[in-house]
């Protein structure tokens, strides 16, 4: 018996066309340490949940926001950690080391970076 899918094809035609934007968004609007491809499946899932991603007036605009959004809410959890975590250490953590033009970029909010990327690439 072949497997069943939740989603119907046009559905799948739909997240297919838009995947490859979706990851170039989460790409730069994520956390150095996280996939982008994670970045778009958790946005994916959310916004299945609610409803078929072709009913949407949409779907890549409000793919970008949550993805953005998403982003947003890692780097806080990221900030909440490294708070706790100074706050347990006695000494300086040691933290990689990146060109300065780069750091620059890292250390913008993801909308921001996410800007600079629509922009720039």
């Amino acid at each position: 018996m072949p497997k069943r899918s939740s989603i119907d094809e046009r559905e799948r035609e739909l997240i297919t066309s838009l995947y490859p934007s979706l990851r170039k968004i989460a790409a730069v609007a994520g956390a150095v340490d996280v996939e982008p491809d994670d970045l778009v499946q958790e946005a994916l899932t959310r916004t299945l949940r609610r409803g078929p991603i072709s009913d949407l007036d949409n779907p890549l605009a409000f793919l970008r926001k949550t993805i953005v959004n998403l982003a947003s809410n890692q780097r806080r959890s990221l900030g909440r950690r490294r708070k706790a975590l100074g706050r347990l250490s006695v000494e300086e953590g040691w933290w990689p080391t990146y060109p300065a033009d780069i750091e620059a970029i890292l250390d913008l909010p993801p909308r921001h970076r996410a800007i600079l990327y629509l922009v720039e690439v």
